[in-house]
């Protein structure tokens, strides 16, 4: 889900725009920060020999950073951080409503 954010964040900014990502997955941050030029150079393969998981969003997400400045920022999670703590509720309120099979709401009039 985090991984899925980060492509819908990169997507809705304009590719001009210098974007600063916040995030309390240190996985998320170091696949596209550290790992992603390794991964590639080995095959998309990991240290273990094995292929790497969510192949598929990470490269969806790594063609959306080509030629952006984005500064990536890892945060503690539940620490009180506001924006994070807003994240983790509405990705609870989300995960509720695909479960319940409810539409997810999205923002003002917006559901998927």
């Amino acid at each position: 889900m985090e991984l899925r954010a980060v492509y819908e964040a990169l997507a809705a900014t304009p590719a001009d725009r210098p974007l600063i990502i916040e995030s309390d997955g240190k996985y998320v941050i170091n696949s596209l920060t550290d790992w992603l030029p390794v991964w590639r150079r080995n095959g998309w393969v990991n240290s273990k020999r094995e292929p790497v998981k969510n192949k598929a969003a990470i490269e969806a997400i790594d063609r959306l950073l080509l030629g952006r400045d984005v500064e990536w920022r890892w945060v503690k999670g539940h620490s009180e951080h506001l924006l994070n703590e807003v994240c983790d509720m509405r990705a609870g309120e989300a995960a509720a409503a695909i479960r319940a099979g409810k539409p997810v709401d999205v923002g003002p009039g917006l559901r998927v």
